[in-house]
């Protein structure tokens, strides 16, 4: 039994939260292995080059698109938490997209330390639906502007129900 889910959403929107909090957790005897995707790219140099401008790695997604297929061949529950996950070229059963108020998202981004202008363009990108737009198919939208516990319970219940149907 293999289920493999995309945790995605606009930078500061608690997929990394979310991803350490599942990460290991059981749901009828399977583990959930959550994979963070950015830190793979990094780590693997699955990136075609560096945008100085704005200061990050370009990522090849036919590259990382390959590992994640790669790295998921054996059975058990998946989640591949990046702001990318969304855009791979993989079946996935479900995809999660958590969201934010443009408040709390501010403040989330400006505590990373971020520019303004880095801050504007995600809070841009969050308004403007670009993820969500991007996104083929459904998704579970998931609001973390207020913690990640009833996003978290979310997920557990949607996964056991996945699990059961499997």
């Amino acid at each position: 039994m293999k289920i493999i889910c995309a945790l995605t959403g606009t930078p500061g929107t608690g997929k990394s939260s979310l991803g350490r909090a599942l990460d290991g957790k059981k749901i009828f005897g399977y583990k959930i292995k959550v994979m963070d995707l950015n830190k793979e790219i990094l780590e693997n140099g699955l990136y075609s080059s560096y945008d100085k401008r704005r200061k990050t790695y370009v990522a090849d997604l036919n590259k990382v698109t390959e590992f994640v297929k790669e790295k998921t061949r054996d059975d058990g529950i998946y989640i591949i938490e990046s702001h990318l996950s969304h855009l791979l070229k993989i079946n996935y059963d479900l995809v999660f997209l958590c969201r934010a108020g443009t408040e709390e998202l501010h403040k989330r981004l400006a505590a990373r330390g971020w520019s303004e202008e880095k801050i504007r363009e995600n809070l841009e990108s969050e308004v403007l639906e670009v993820i969500p737009s991007e996104i083929m198919g459904e998704a579970i939208q998931l609001d973390t502007s207020h913690g990640i516990t009833e996003p978290l319970k979310r997920i557990i219940a949607t996964l056991k129900e996945i699990v059961k149907e499997k």
